[in-house]
Parts: structure tokens; sequence; C-alpha cells
């Protein structure tokens, strides 16, 4: 299935919270859930390991954030990518999620030491001691895999002419 945009709306309460993820400055850092947006839905924050920030641009007129999410999916690890951008001197911020995107490594089986951490612990924390990549954080020239592409994928997505006028991209 190709990717799809599912507009999501941000509450102008939350908004400060959206651009607090700007004054860190480009790059891509792995976080935990204590650190996933909150005005994102309870529910999904709640199935989701951890996930990559991936901030482009920010000091530029647009800005591009996206957060690569992982989850537990049966026996496979699953990426669900949200982002937003925030367009300098605009009033109102509103993000996606890219659904059933079709990237290489957006969904990938889970490995045995993951099944390990898993089964001892339950989901939290995995990606936070064994990050995709090999670091933590880094400036995104340097980002590699699974997340370079579903940040390239959100971002020619969020780009397309379907998605402009309301429809899903990249069809």
């Amino acid at each position: 299935m190709a990717n799809e945009i599912k507009a999501f709306p941000i509450s102008l309460s939350a908004q400060s919270e959206a651009l607090a993820a700007i004054a860190e400055g480009d790059g891509y850092k792995v976080i935990g859930p204590k650190d996933f947006p909150s005005y994102t839905p309870a529910t999904l924050r709640s199935k989701f390991d951890s996930a990559t920030r991936i901030v482009s641009g920010s000091e530029t007129e647009q800005t591009l954030v996206v957060y690569n999410f992982f989850r537990l999916d049966k026996s496979n690890v699953d990426e669900h990518p949200f982002g937003y951008i925030v367009v300098s001197g605009s009033q109102a911020v509103s993000g996606s999620f890219l659904e059933h995107g079709d990237w290489d490594g957006r969904t990938t089986p889970v490995d045995p030491a993951f099944a390990a951490h898993i089964s001892s612990s339950g989901l939290g924390g995995f990606f936070l001691g064994c990050p995709p990549d090999g670091r933590l954080a880094g400036p995104i020239s340097e980002l590699t895999g699974s997340n370079a592409a579903a940040f390239a994928q959100f971002k020619a997505s969020l780009t397309s002419a379907s998605f402009a006028q309301g429809g899903p991209a990249g069809n």
C-alpha cells in the first residue's frame, strides 16, 4: 500500500511544545516515552517503544520535524512517522501521520535480543539501549537506514501535489 498522509491538528495550547523541538537545532535524537509529544494520541503513544526525532531547517523559514516512532507489531518492529512543518511567522501548526509507508526497513522481524528484552521487561526503552544505526544523536547528514528513508518519504509526501489537494500522498 502506498504512503498515506493523515492530517492531525495540534491544539493552540500544545503548539509551544511542538515548537520546542526546533530549539535544539537540526539533527536527530533517539528519545524515549517521557519525551514523546503529549499532543499525539495517548492510545498510540502507549504502543511506542521509542522514536527518532529529526529536525531539519531550524534556521530557515520552514522547519520540518519528524518523529519516527518504533512499536512492536506482532513479531515485527514497525515504524510509524509523525511530523509537522513550522512556517516562520505562522500562528497555526498541524501535523500528519504517514500511514502505510513503503520504504526499505520500515517493518523488520524481531531479532533475538529484542525478543529477550520484551520477555524480561516488556516494551520500553529497547532502542534507547540499542539505537537504530548504533547512535543516539547526530547531524542529519549521518542519519542512515530506515530513519533516513522514513524522513525522506515523509518530506516527499508533504510536498506532493496529491497531499496539497487533501488526498493521500505518494499515489
